[in-house]
């Protein structure tokens, strides 16, 4: 529907990361992968990650609303529908398989989870592992913004400066840009041991999917309106 570059590179961007871990997961066992995704531990990394997981639970929230200072109303609706569709399935999935965090599935499969690196303060969780609800939030938000920064940019640009190579390259770069934030965000959740990489898969998946689908009925509902 966009003819704006930085939907399609962010969604090459997310197909390569999925196509990725599902080599990943079939090529090494459970328990390898995540340890190997782990990476070593310290002080700055464990407050980085920490706390830039959190992003799913308060700063992102706050950012949804910025479009109401400059009257964009519908751009926050977006936000928030989007988020809202993905949570829904998130929660629904993960008590319809209940599956175990790696603190569980480690101690019922080696007796103890000595083997996870933990990050001191972070309260590990238990069960409802899949699919990681944090970074469904993560993919979803940014997902939304690609969107948007492609809709805006599409409704101000003439047809020449959307074709000129530096406004392309801008697209790029901030579809990439936000790719990066959203994949550190499922990667923290590795980190911190809190999912697997299924977990993260799944959470990204449904997060990019529940978020373009709210995007193309919103564009939708617009070019109707218009």
């Amino acid at each position: 529907m966009l003819k704006n570059k930085a939907i399609p590179a962010y969604l090459t961007l997310c197909a390569i990361l999925w196509i990725g871990l599902c080599v990943c997961m079939l090529v090494f066992d459970k328990s390898s992968l995540h340890l190997a995704l782990q990476l070593p531990h310290g002080k700055a990394a464990d407050f980085f990650f920490r706390y830039y997981s959190l992003g799913a639970e308060i700063w992102l929230y706050p950012l949804m609303a910025l479009p109401l200072c400059f009257r964009r109303w519908r751009d926050t609706i977006v936000f928030a529908v989007a988020e809202g569709l993905s949570a829904a399935i998130v929660q629904t999935v993960k008590h319809l398989c209940n599956m175990p965090r790696p603190v569980t599935w480690f101690t019922e499969q080696f007796g103890n989870a000595d083997a996870l690196t933990l990050a001191e303060g972070v309260k590990m969780n238990l069960w409802h592992s899949f699919p990681s609800g944090h970074t469904a939030t993560f993919f979803a938000f940014f997902t939304v913004c690609v969107w948007l920064w492609a809709s805006h940019n599409e409704q101000t640009c003439t047809d020449r400066q959307a074709k000129t190579t530096n406004r392309q390259w801008q697209d790029i770069t901030f579809a990439t840009a936000c790719f990066a934030m959203a994949a550190i965000g499922g990667y923290s959740r590795i980190y911190l041991s809190q999912h697997f990489a299924a977990d993260v898969l799944g959470g990204s998946i449904i997060g990019t999917t529940a978020a373009l689908l709210v995007c193309y009925v919103n564009e939708i509902i617009k070019r109707k309106n218009k």
